[in-house]
């Protein structure tokens, strides 16, 4: 019967006996072997087994036993396969139901999920296999039953494999553990969505299962989109978000303190488990924000602004997130929390979390600024680098979320970005290495332009406690990169048999030896480039400063370097050039390094020199070996030229005895290397001698160059430089009445009338001989070199009326404007002109609207840095109608915008100066002018600008998105970047 048959399965088994476990498969098995409802009361007979003895060692635990697994299956499951599930499980239905309602099934599965995390991969994946097929069937029937503080424990026991192991692996979509996994949490979610008491388990997950969630999260990979794979970590990710952020937490929002607390639970974790919190912690916040947004309407009530509350309530939860990021202070996980940052970040620009005048989410943006600028202070280690290229990130993310909160940082930023190292391979050879002197040489921070504002910045901005150490720690800076050059240089040396040593070794390793060679062509480009900066500081210290006996260690200390580590470079580089002498194989070779060092030395001393506040220097010892090296032919040219400076310079002192022999080797090389004939095209003096070779256009170039220190023009140009010179006040009344009588003859321009007769596009000869052009030229080019303070008012505004009267007849007139010696003229004319308003701050005059309007229509000029001077000269004459127009008075600056509407605005070199122009007028008014000062009609024609430029230049921005390719098209997009400037603007 069956009641023996159930008291034969519950009673204790003997010894010898079959388990019970076999018992019930044998009945089962035996279709001779009938009772009534025998399913039933197996299944029944299996669940309790399941429940009751969930709790027992694994050894003797039924859950772990794959034989009630597989007994459940054949049961449930029809014998016959014509038979389908859905027809079985109707058919057990009717005492399935009543059964799961006396056996909750849910305390089973939360004991499988706890137990199986005991099992390898191989092992738990066979056992969900098997359990999979009973536990499918069984839940759908049970889970009506189930109440939703039972399902969030069975979710928070799936989790529990999935933390601790890699419980997925590599899952395929028939794995067991992701079906019986899939219907818990599908079964969960359902039961959330109608759950009335949302609060509570919310609660309950946040103490229980919230880590166990958070390290699951962090083991899962997602693919490209940023979705979790596979799709169950999704449906996990999903019920979580969904119990952490529900309409019932968020309801917490309207209220200060409610809120705060919803946050805390997020920032406790964060503080103690932050390895596996900060990964997830960019998801958490984009899910949060999109809920928020879901749910506006039902937490802050209808209307616009619940939009703006919605957006409040992210950036407090962002406030918090960062508030636990910055509480990290563990340098080991400083590269997490970098990360984390910059995607949290991300999210920000995505979700549209910051509104330009959002003080809370200004204020931790900025916050973020000045850390990720901190974090560069240190990018020059190489043991940084992970941290430096996370923090460049979140400025540049910052950067796209809004510019201008990074704007007023850039000064900051860009000095520690020039820090940051750069993996560059060592070169192969030594021609490599001179290659790379030349191009270094040619970087913007060692252009003269560039050293001369470094110049001009110490001279004006030091104080006179900065001065006696900053002299030493530069001084002190470029002996060490000397003592570097100079050790190598002895190993070089020892290495080819020459020198000085203890143990030699006779045949050294070639590898070694080109290793070291190179090294010390390194050393050489070092003390160049570093020789060129010092050399700009020292020669621009405001000396005079100080007191006497400032002064004087000053000077102390300039001298013992000059006569001493910089004297040993130049009598080193005089010993290696009378060495290769005696071998000429090495007239190529080993000497380069040196006599770069030598050349460098030789102007660094010229310049302290020059300089003429630390007296005189020593230099009797070296003078032999200079005159000896002018005349040979294997050193540089770079070299020879500057010791012909400095020997020029030397045969001032009656004590030289050299001047014929060295005017002699002067006037050789000049005879030898002047206009060579293997020239391909005629050598002009750049300034950069450090692009002088050894091949015939080093030579000639440097010829060239020496020219020029012969000429008379050289001696008057260094009298044009002299205050002495323009003091002596006869001198300088002669010399203005000079320049009167030249330029005297341009007051006969009428500048009006030539102006009408071109516009009108009659005749356009000006009266104006070329005779007179010349001698105005003459006078305009020497006023180039006269210091703008020793003219007298009048002489100065005479001056500049007549400069400005033959700029404009020059370009009116074809056949003046044609000529190559104008074109010259007008670049002296507006440089001289430059150079004057700027002394006098202002470019206020008669003919300010015209000349503007003038120079605006200037073609391109080919002759070096016209274009800037044009442009800048340009400037200043807007900055005067601005200021004009800001009174009141705009007809000037309407009359301007009109023109430039009507000038081409394209790309090409032809239109620069026009377009440039229009450029720079939007930025000046951008800068520093406000809109409410202006006239509705000023206004209205800017509006007209800004529309025709915007419409020429957004097209070209479009290709270049459209392209991806943004090489050759930085004037596009600084163009689009000044229109959206100036577009928010007005």
């Amino acid at each position: 019967s069956s009641q023996n048959f159930v008291r034969a399965l519950k009673a204790t088994p003997d010894a010898g006996e079959p388990s019970k476990i076999q018992v019930a498969k044998e009945a089962w098995d035996t279709p001779s072997f009938h009772i009534p409802n025998k399913g039933e009361t197996i299944v029944d007979w299996a669940l309790t087994r399941l429940l009751k003895d969930r709790a027992n060692e694994p050894t003797s635990n039924p859950i772990l036993d794959l034989r009630y697994w597989e007994l459940l299956a054949d049961v449930l499951y029809p014998r016959s396969t014509s038979q389908t599930i859905g027809e079985s499980t109707r058919m057990h239905k009717t005492w399935l139901l009543p059964l799961l309602n006396r056996t909750p099934i849910a305390p089973i599965v939360i004991s499988l999920f706890n137990l199986s995390t005991s099992f390898d991969l191989n092992e738990r994946s066979h056992i969900y296999s098997i359990s999979c097929r009973s536990i499918s069937l069984l839940w759908p029937l049970a889970v009506q039953k189930i109440t939703p503080d039972s399902l969030l424990d069975c979710f928070g026991a799936l989790l529990g494999p999935l933390a601790v192991f890699d419980a997925l692996g590599a899952p395929s979509a028939d794995d067991g553990f992701q079906k019986i996994g899939s219907m818990v949490t599908l079964s969960l979610k359902t039961a959330l969505s109608n759950s009335s008491n949302k609060k509570k388990l919310h609660q309950i997950f946040v103490q229980n299962h919230l880590e166990s969630w958070l390290r699951c999260m962090v083991k899962s990979p997602c693919d490209g989109d940023g979705m979790l794979q596979p799709p169950l970590l999704s449906d996990i990710y999903a019920v979580g978000v969904e119990l952490l952020f529900s309409l019932d937490t968020l309801r917490q929002l309207s209220d200060a303190n409610a809120s705060a607390s919803l946050f805390s639970s997020f920032k406790s974790i964060i503080t103690t488990l932050p390895n596996i919190s900060l990964p997830i912690l960019p998801h958490l916040l984009a899910s949060f924000a999109q809920n928020v947004r879901k749910h506006r309407s039902a937490i802050f009530g209808p209307g616009d602004a619940s939009l703006l509350d919605a957006r409040t309530s992210s950036v407090k939860f962002f406030a918090a997130l960062e508030e636990s990021l910055r509480n990290l202070g563990d340098n080991k996980q400083q590269t997490q929390v970098w990360k984390a940052r910059g995607e949290i970040l991300t999210v920000v620009e995505k979700e549209n979390l910051f509104v330009v005048g959002s003080e809370e989410a200004e204020a931790l943006l900025k916050e973020d600024i000045d850390l990720a600028i901190h974090a560069l202070g240190d990018a020059w280690e190489e043991s940084r680098k992970p941290l430096t290229d996370l923090s460049i990130k979140v400025l540049y993310i910052i950067t796209r979320i809004d510019y201008e909160l990074i704007d007023d940082y850039i000064p900051r930023i860009l000095p520690n970005l020039l820090t940051i190292p750069t993996p560059v391979q060592p070169p192969e050879s030594s021609s490599t290495w001179r290659t790379m002197y030349t191009s270094t040489a040619a970087s913007p921070i060692l252009m003269s332009s560039h050293l001369e504002k470094l110049s001009r910045s110490v001279h004006a901005f030091f104080t006179p406690g900065q001065l006696l150490s900053t002299t030493r720690d530069v001084l002190s800076a470029l002996q060490k990169i000397w003592e570097g050059f100079l050790d190598a240089y002895k190993i070089d040396l020892s290495h080819s048999g020459v020198g000085a040593r203890k143990k030699r070794r006779k045949s050294a390793p070639k590898e070694e030896v080109a290793s070291t060679s190179l090294n010390v062509d390194s050393w050489a480009i070092r003390f160049a480039h570093a020789a060129r900066v010092v050399s700009s500081v020292i020669s621009a210290l405001p000396v005079h400063l100080v007191t006497d006996e400032g002064q004087e260690e000053i000077r102390h200390t300039v001298r013992s370097a000059m006569e001493g580590f910089v004297s040993e470079a130049i009598q080193t580089s005089l010993e290696q050039v009378g060495r290769a002498e005696e071998d000429r194989a090495r007239a190529d070779g080993d000497e380069w390094a040196a006599q770069v060092v030598g050349t460098t030395a030789l102007r660094l001393r010229y310049a302290v020199e020059a300089a003429g506040d630390f007296g005189d220097i020593a230099f009797e010892k070296a003078e032999e070996g200079m005159v000896a090296v002018v005349s040979n032919e294997n050193a540089l040219p770079e070299y020879r030229i500057e010791i012909f400076r400095t020997l020029f310079k030397r045969s001032a002192y009656p004590a030289f005895t050299h001047r014929q022999t060295v005017i002699n080797a002067a006037l050789t090389y000049l005879e030898r290397y002047f206009a060579s004939p293997a020239l391909l095209s005629p050598a002009t003096w750049t300034g950069r001698s450090s692009q002088l070779g050894f091949e015939d256009h080093g030579h000639a170039t440097a010829a060239v160059g020496l020219l020029r220190l012969l000429t008379p023009f050289a001696v008057v140009l260094e009298c044009f430089h002299s205050a002495d010179f323009w003091e002596k006040s006869n001198i300088r009344a002669a010399l203005l009445t000079v320049l009167q009588m030249k330029t005297f003859s341009l007051d006969a321009i009428d500048v009006p009338h030539v102006l009408a007769r071109s516009n009108s596009r009659r005749s356009r000869r000006v009266s104006v001989t070329t005779t007179q052009i010349q001698d105005a030229a003459g006078a305009y080019r020497f006023l180039l070199y006269s210091p703008s303070e020793y003219l007298s008012r009048s002489s100065r505004n005479d001056l500049l009326k007549r400069a400005i009267s033959l700029d404009i007849a020059v370009g009116v007139s074809p056949s003046l404007h044609q000529d190559a010696n104008n074109v010259s003229l007008v670049v002296s004319l507006r440089a001289f002109l430059l150079k004057t308003f700027s002394f006098m701050g202002s470019a206020e005059h008669q003919l300010t609207l015209e000349y503007v309007l003038h120079m605006i229509e200037t073609t391109p000029s080919a002759i070096f840095d016209s274009d800037s001077i044009t442009l800048n000269l340009i400037d200043l004459h807007l900055i005067t109608i601005i200021r004009d127009a800001e009174k009141g008075t705009d007809n000037a600056l309407i009359q301007t915008v009109k023109r430039l509407i009507g000038l081409p605005f394209d790309f090409g070199s032809q239109t620069a100066i026009p377009r440039l122009s229009g450029l720079r007028l939007m930025s000046m008014l951008t800068g520093g002018t406000t809109v409410s000062v202006l006239s509705q009609a000023l206004l209205a024609t800017l509006m007209k600008l800004y529309e025709h430029i915007a419409g020429i230049v957004h097209p070209l921005v479009e290709n270049v998105v459209n392209s991806g390719d943004i090489s050759g098209s930085c004037d596009v997009l600084e163009c689009w970047c000044q229109c959206i400037a100036f577009g928010r603007w007005i």
